[in-house]
């Protein structure tokens, strides 16, 4: 059971509890979001440049 699920469930999360949690969680998504995004973008570049320029993806 996750810290933040206990103190819920007793009964006992304060409202800074709660933001640094909804904080970690957009924070994650974020992050996620911008790697996602990034790897989209050397997909996309690798297949307009076409294998001359981009041989070797196992590089990457």
């Amino acid at each position: 059971m996750h810290e933040s699920s206990l103190l819920h469930e007793l009964g006992q999360v304060s409202n800074a509890q709660v933001r640094e949690v909804v904080r970690e969680f957009w924070r994650g998504s974020i992050v996620k979001m911008a790697c996602d995004v990034m790897a989209a973008e050397v997909a996309g570049v690798a297949e307009l440049c076409g294998p001359k320029r981009f041989s070797d993806l196992s590089s990457w």
